[in-house]
Parts: C-alpha cells; structure tokens; sequence
C-alpha cells in the first residue's frame, strides 16, 4: 500500500523492537532470542521503509527500543556510547526521538 502512495514522511511510533533479550522482566526461556538477530530484522525493515523514497523519516523511540539504553546503563556501563538503537537500526536518514522526550 506504501508503495502506492508514495508517502512524503514516514514516522515509525515506537516499539519497533521488542528488545526481549535484554528486557529487565523473567523472561520465558522459550522466548529468550538473541537482540542482534531482533535487529537485523528490524533493519532490514527500516530499508524497506527507506525505499519508498520519503522526504522525511521520523523514528520515535518506544520503551522497548529503551531497553537497550537501560541494559547498557544497569548491566554493560563499559559498552557506554559504543551502542544505541540509532546505530542498531542504521537510522541515519531518520530523525530520532528519543524515548520521553
């Protein structure tokens, strides 16, 4: 349908990713994936997105998105800086909002 269109902005609005691999809640063991596999994916998504050729991209970051930053912060404070969900998703075309703001 978006091909159709032709859309001159995109917004994603959050909870693109569910980020369950580094969720801070029990996790079902059955459910337990791995985030780069979650976001190689969702990249491959955001390309897709990219290709209908907008003039304007929009990627509001939802609490799920968040879990990496809080992951990082509680658990990996050394890898401070080296990640984000902007660099995860490969969103430099895209303006970001980030989560609460």
């Amino acid at each position: 349908m978006a091909r159709k269109v032709k859309p001159e902005q995109i917004v994603v609005l959050g909870d693109f990713l569910d980020c369950y691999s580094v969720s801070d809640y029990s996790r079902d063991p059955s459910r337990i994936g791995n985030l780069l596999k979650e976001t190689s994916s969702a990249r491959l998504a955001i390309k897709e997105l990219e290709a209908l050729n907008a003039k304007k991209y929009i990627f509001i970051e939802g609490n799920h998105e968040d879990r990496v930053r809080r992951y990082i912060e509680t658990k990996a404070p050394e890898l401070q800086g080296i990640t984000s969900t902007q660099q995860l998703l490969g969103l430099q075309k895209w303006k970001f909002v980030s989560y609460k703001s």
